[in-house]
């Protein structure tokens, strides 16, 4: 199997520890994501990894899909349970003795066996007894540990949960879980948070990776990989942790590289994606001579994402020093290729840009169906002086419309810039010069007018990069007769534009929005960059008039060229940003519209290396993002490569729990915020209730609106008049994170003696959660059962009974008492709930101190 063809595997495991404090016992969960690429062995030591960005739980929310079709199903099957992840073009089997995975049409498998558990010294885990339900599939080993599994169309989740700490823990040890790898491939770590497993050929079949673990302070916890012989070893550090520890990673579909790479190629110095195929450039291939350069079309196979190389594209003509692959672009059934200034077809370093089709030449091929020139184009004039065309060096193609820019031609001087319009002939592409010339009438040399450009429909965006306070980009809008030699309908500058900001080097458009990339914008450090959305509105005007949003990243630094990529697809835009290791940012549009706002999530590369240049091109298509790393060094020093990832589409909800308690007891409702769509920097609405019925008693905040705490902002409720509930918070920072969901606030009512069912709903939603789907709840009136205290059933009130309530309490029931929540009897003072003070009743009782019980 080629790398282009690799597949990931996504597996999760999870371990979070929570304590119970008066019991001495504790729940503990570690969580540790992996996805499958390569593995030095290292000692088991604590390492403090790097915060896992907060924005990545929206993937988590996505991957753990409940509404699945029936072919996620695990299945009995003999003695044991299998299941296929079409998805992910693999096979699973489970049995008592291993978990084994097999690539589908191949060969090639591998399986896992949890051999090893505690501390320095590892003890073998019980026998499991097995039981699957739906998608999930669980082995309860003995009656501290629990093995699981839960498959999804982002691969397989497992997870890994103990009642107790694995054993006794002695000085600074570490806790471990060990599991023994077998199959036909070879594990190979790459560092300790990344596996790879490889086929005897040496390509990565699938891969997990990107070890991370943090705590309920978002600290992270150290914890990393190990391979000894056949052994995967987790271990990590939980003493000085806050429970509970939670880990959350942005899923990595698939990392894109060339079959035939080689170092220096600079694969993913350019990126493009339209739908289900993207072309990655590789301008420094040598395949017709030094930097003669190339392309590499992958296409996902059937909708799923299973992405494979679809064809190698390279000039007709190919010479060296083209540069072919600066630049490329794909809409549809079309791919553009900039050759930026190597070509000489119109002089020395004139340029050129070669059009590309689907079936062209045969089914399923890409042939070169046209090479595009300008009919202008000039040579340089003498041995190292200064490019004078560069045609190609930027390409953009949407539809049957393509724009090459041109930033080295001298039309308003020198490198003043160009950009040229062509527009497919009625009989399809052929060889041709441009159909229209786009300038700005207020061209200057040096503008560099053309270093970026971008086209969606009828509307062509160009950049400069003068590097003046007076850069900026122009807007050109299709003249109703068509295309013609023209100036521009509109010039965007940003609001707080400064010198040497950079503002224009890239562009993007889709529809009526534009994003415009400055990436030497020092608003969080010196050049650590910028990016600013402009929308159309009924027209589009001069200067800033249509600058919607400034976008920045909550992790700004110096030097990060937040900005020196930028691309945009509908209401979701990507900023690349390569400083350092690199990263690109997701901005997705919230429901009010574009604002000022720092990114929804974060993508970085799971085997990240300094210098690697990750986010230096960037293309969104939908829900497919694919970021460009020229500098990696997979297939040699600086081969490149490029990754593909899916943005999470989540849709946010606040919600009201139904509740139920007796008459003339009371109740606490929670209000709940799922899978926020968008930072929540400010919320604010109302809950309305029968104030007849119920009596608000005050609030109890939940663990979403601690982050609201001061000084960085507030979070209060007041009954803002009988039967309304005003409920707000704001934040000057990070607020509530993209995809983050649990309780915001617990409500508290006493209920009136005579009572009827109440409707509690959610009205006046402003700010961040202003269109959000809002799902009202309803109080109803009912008994409840007092229970006697002896709540596992052994004839006899002890500590265990209290145990099993207040793991009621925290809803993780059939853990000591092997009894399921709803059919646990906790609520022992008779207040209408299961809480902890049911706990402390008993284990008063116990100790023979007064107790409700009494």
């Amino acid at each position: 199997m080629s790398t282009q063809k690799m597949k990931k595997n996504s597996l999760t495991f999870k371990i979070a520890k929570t304590p119970f404090s008066r019991f001495g016992k504790a729940l503990l969960f570690l969580s540790v994501a992996v996805l499958m690429t390569a593995l030095i062995t290292a000692p088991c030591m604590a390492r403090q990894n790097d915060p896992l960005p907060s924005e990545a739980m929206a993937a988590i929310a996505k991957s753990i899909s409940k509404d699945l079709p029936a072919t996620y199903n695990i299945e009995k099957v003999g003695d044991g349970y299998a299941v296929e992840n079409r998805s992910h073009k693999m096979k699973m089997s489970f049995s008592h003795d291993e978990i084994r995975f097999c690539k589908m049409n191949t060969d090639d498998s591998y399986a896992l066996t949890l051999t090893g558990i505690g501390y320095d010294t590892l003890e073998t885990p019980p026998p499991a007894e097995i039981k699957a339900l739906g998608n999930r599939i669980e082995f309860r080993r003995g009656d501290n540990l629990t093995e699981w599994y839960l498959n999804t169309p982002l691969g397989l989740e497992q997870g890994f949960t103990l009642d107790s700490p694995p054993g006794n823990p002695a000085g600074d040890s570490h806790a471990r879980l060990e599991l023994t790898l077998q199959g036909s491939l070879d594990a190979v770590l790459l560092d300790d948070r990344t596996l790879a497993f490889k086929n005897s050929a040496g390509k990565t079949v699938t891969r997990y990776a990107g070890l991370y673990v943090f705590d309920a302070d978002k600290k992270s916890l150290p914890a990393r990989l190990q391979m000894r012989n056949d052994k995967l070893i987790i271990c990590f550090d939980d003493s000085h942790a806050r429970y509970p520890v939670t880990v959350d990673p942005w899923i990595q579909q698939v990392k894109l590289t060339a079959g035939d790479a080689a170092a220096s190629d600079y694969f993913g110095c350019s990126v493009a994606v339209s739908g289900d195929t993207a072309v990655v450039g590789a301008s420094h291939d040598d395949d017709a001579g030094d930097y003669s350069g190339s392309a590499y079309v992958f296409e996902r196979d059937n909708g799923t994402d299973n992405w494979g190389l679809a064809a190698k594209l390279t000039a007709d003509d190919a010479a060296a020093w083209d540069f072919f692959g600066c630049s490329v672009a794909v809409s549809g059934d079309t791919a553009v290729v900039g050759a930026r200034y190597g070509d000489d077809d119109d002089g020395d370093d004139s340029g050129s840009a070669y059009v590309f089709k689907r079936d062209h030449g045969g089914d399923d091929n890409w042939g070169q169906a046209a090479k595009l020139t300008a009919d202008n184009a000039t040579a340089l004039p003498a041995a190292g002086a200064h490019l004078l065309e560069s045609f190609g060096w930027s390409v953009a193609v949407s539809g049957d419309t393509a724009v090459v820019g041109a930033h080295g031609n001298d039309h308003g001087g020198s490198d003043s810039g160009s950009a040229y319009v062509f527009v497919k002939p009625a009989g399809g592409w052929i060889d041709m010069t441009q159909t229209a010339k786009l300038t700005a009438d207020d061209a200057a040399a040096h503008d560099r007018f053309g270093r970026s450009v971008s086209v969606s429909g009828d509307t062509a965006v160009v950049g400069t990069s003068g590097g003046d306070s007076s850069d900026s980009a122009y807007v050109f809008v299709k003249p109703a007769d068509g295309w013609i030699d023209m100036t521009q309908t509109a010039k965007l500058t940003a609001a707080d534009a400064a010198a040497d900001d950079n503002f224009g080097s890239s562009v993007a458009v889709s529809g009526d929005t534009a994003v415009v990339g400055a990436y030497d914008d020092d608003d969080g450090g010196h050049r650590s960059g910028s990016a600013y959305v402009f929308e159309k509105g009924t027209e589009w005007t001069n200067g800033n008039g249509n600058q919607t949003a400034k976008l920045t990243a909550t992790d700004a630094a110096a030097y990060g060229f937040f900005g020196w990529s930028v691309s945009v697809s509908g209401d979701t835009a990507v900023v690349g940003a390569f400083g350092d290791s690199g990263s690109a940012y997701v901005f997705v549009k919230p429901a009010g519209g574009w604002i000022d706002m720092t990114q929804t999530a974060k993508l970085t590369a799971d085997d990240a290396a300094a210098d690697d240049n990750f986010g230096s091109s960037v293309a969104v298509s939908g829900d497919t993002a694919v970021v460009g790393a020229y500098l990696d060094d997979d297939g040699g020093s600086d081969s490149g490569s490029a990754y593909v990832f899916a943005i999470p589409t989540t849709e946010g909800d606040l919600d009201i729990v139904d509740s139920s308690a007796p008459c003339g007891g009371s109740v606490s409702v929670p209000v709940r915020i799922q899978n926020a769509p968008n930072m929540v920097n400010a919320l604010g609405f109302e809950v309305t209730y029968d104030s007849a019925m119920l009596t608000y008693t005050g609030f109890e905040k939940g663990p979403l609106s601690v982050n609201f705490a001061d000084p960085a902002g507030d979070f209060d409720v007041n009954p803002y008049s009988p039967g309304a509930i005003r409920i707000g918070g704001y934040r000057s920072f990070d607020g509530i994170a993209p995809g983050a969901g649990g309780v915001l606030v617990y409500l508290k009512f006493n209920i009136a003696v005579v009572c009827v069912s109440s409707v509690l709903e959610i009205a006046a939603l402003t700010d961040d959660i202003g269109s959000w789907t809002a799902t009202s709840g309803s109080f109803t009136p009912g008994s409840v059962t007092v229970c006697d205290g002896d709540v596992n059933g052994d004839g006899d009130i002890t500590p265990a009974d209290a145990l099993c309530v207040f793991e009621k309490y925290m809803t993780i029931c059939k853990t000591s008492c092997g009894i399921e929540c709803e059919d646990l009897c906790g609520d022992v003072n008779g207040d209408g709930e299961t809480t902890p003070a049911d706990a402390l009743c008993i284990f008063n009782k116990y100790l023979g101190k007064t107790s409700c019980l009494d």
